[in-house]
């Protein structure tokens, strides 16, 4: 029986590449994407507060980088790395009862089962979210009652109940960001972690920033249009 010849380290590299070239395209593509998810995860900046929406109606990249700025131009660098960052998640999810609409499922679950898990033990702290979602929110008992959280002065005239507010209720829907939200979006905030029944990896350093942010929010004034 004839010896099979030895192939040379040149001719094993190209029988190699011949046979498994988008393998290793495929392989090296996904190395690439984890190193950059890497270093993105490492160089981030520690956000000073925490926002999510959930709801029927998202808004554009334009509308998240006004709300995001807008957010950071009220609050001061809470966490003192000389940065003032807002960590904002925005969900996009029909209810129940709007589920007649047409819209895509599979999106649709992520984004609850998204929802889900930051409501239990996410980092968000202050919440924008429709009606359904936010008596999701009471039901699971994670809400802070406003007047734990404001004082009489910042308490607003209107609100939706004791745990919130609808957006178009405040000065804050004429802010940038915040005025391309659903108007009857309802803003809330989450207990502290010392009256959460629910524990989840929150300080009362990181709640008290998120709280002071809260109240920016619920006082906000728009500036008068000029005469």
């Amino acid at each position: 029986m004839e010896a099979k010849e030895k192939l040379s380290v040149k001719e094993w590299f190209e029988h190699i590449w011949y046979y498994y070239k988008w393998l290793i395209i495929l392989g090296g593509l996904v190395v690439i994407f984890l190193v950059i998810a890497f270093f993105q995860l490492i160089l981030k900046p520690d956000a000073d507060v925490h926002i999510m929406y959930i709801g029927k109606g998202s808004i554009s990249v334009k509308g998240v980088n006004d709300l995001t700025k807008t957010v950071e131009s009220l609050i001061d660098d809470y966490n003192n790395d000389g940065k003032k960052v807002c960590d904002y998640i925005d969900l996009t999810a029909l209810a129940v009862e709007e589920s007649g609409e047409v819209f895509n499922a599979d999106f649709n679950a992520a984004a609850i089962a998204r929802f889900e898990v930051e409501i239990r033990s996410g980092d968000s702290v202050i919440f924008l979210m429709n009606e359904y979602y936010f008596k999701e929110a009471m039901e699971i008992g994670v809400l802070a009652k406003l007047s734990d959280v404001l004082d009489s002065t910042a308490m607003p005239e209107k609100t939706y109940n004791e745990y919130g507010v609808y957006l178009k209720d405040l000065d804050l829907y004429k802010a940038p960001g915040f005025n391309s939200l659903p108007a009857n979006t309802i803003l809330c905030i989450r207990r502290s972690p010392e009256n959460d029944t629910i524990k989840y990896n929150r300080t009362m350093e990181v709640y008290t920033a998120n709280k002071l942010c809260f109240q920016k929010l619920i006082t906000y004034k728009a500036d008068s249009p000029s005469s």
